[in-house]
């Protein structure tokens, strides 16, 4: 897919074919199987991930070698919105207006705009390391115990408490760098 960054950001339809071409299959798999198995919801985020990225190439800081990171990174922010609004639907006992940012760094209050607030934390999640990432997302927005994890990810007790440990540090490290303007 080389040069079709560029191609992107001048809204070449042929590079957003490509990169569709090469990335649709991966990004229906990966929200698929987090979004229990449900053909429809699957559909309509990976839908929605690359509506958003269009919209959002131009806030697109990274490399050409990214971009599938990126695309994984957005589709776990409308995974969030999708439980959000299953919760809401749902009226399940989690309350409303918390976060994940706000759960993860608890002392990070801030102003920000929500939308920007999503592709921070998104970010984020893509830089550290997956494992790290999807303990926290399933701490933070599966709510899945620390028991609960270990059986998912199939890993001790100790190994789940100490990805989430250093994933925390991780993102607060990195979430401190980046609102702070000296994103890398």
């Amino acid at each position: 897919m080389t040069g079709v960054f560029e191609r992107l950001k001048n809204n070449d339809k042929d590079a957003w074919a490509e990169l569709y071409k090469h990335n649709a299959d991966r990004i229906y798999r990966y929200v698929y199987a987090r979004c229990d198995n449900n053909v429809y919801v699957a559909e309509e985020i990976t839908q929605k991930v690359f509506l958003t990225a269009i919209d959002r190439i131009e806030t697109f800081s990274g490399n050409e070698d990214k971009l599938s990171n990126w695309l994984f990174g957005i589709a776990r922010v409308k995974i969030l919105e999708q439980f959000r609004r299953k919760d809401r639907v749902m009226d399940y006992t989690v309350p409303l207006d918390e976060t994940v940012t706000g759960k993860i760094i608890a002392e990070a209050e801030t102003d920000i705009d929500m939308d920007f607030e999503n592709m921070l934390v998104d970010g984020i999640l893509s830089d550290i390391p997956e494992s790290q990432s999807r303990a926290l997302l399933y701490k933070y927005c599966e709510g899945l115990s620390v028991n609960d994890i270990a059986l998912k990810m199939e890993r001790s007790l100790k190994s789940v408490e100490s990805l989430l440990s250093r994933g925390r540090e991780a993102f607060k490290k990195l979430y401190a760098t980046r609102w702070k303007g000296g994103a890398e």
